[in-house]
């Protein structure tokens, strides 16, 4: 994968990362340097500008969205709702 950016400097400039099966891998850094980004690629929330992501040797933007969760989980620091309704309103409308 290499070069993604917003706008202004590239946040990801040639990145390579090859994991094992079963491994964990801690990924740290300073707040900017693009952490989030990165694991942002590899679950196809955002696509790089230029290069890959390759699960098992396949491209991940050509997975569907339902394989890829099947192999990879990401749980955002922040959510946005949609709406402004709970699953606790929701159940109490049952």
């Amino acid at each position: 994968m290499s070069v993604l950016w917003y706008s202004g400097p590239p946040i990801l400039d040639d990145v390579s990362i090859q994991l094992a099966p079963s491994r964990i891998l801690g990924i740290v850094g300073p707040n900017g340097s693009g952490k989030s980004t990165l694991l942002k690629c590899i679950d196809k929330i955002i696509k790089p500008n230029h290069g890959s992501v390759l699960l098992d040797r396949r491209e991940i933007m050509k997975m569907s969205r339902m394989e890829v969760a099947k192999n990879i989980g990401y749980v955002q620091q922040t959510i946005s709702r949609g709406f402004p309704t709970s699953v606790f309103d929701m159940s109490r409308q049952s």
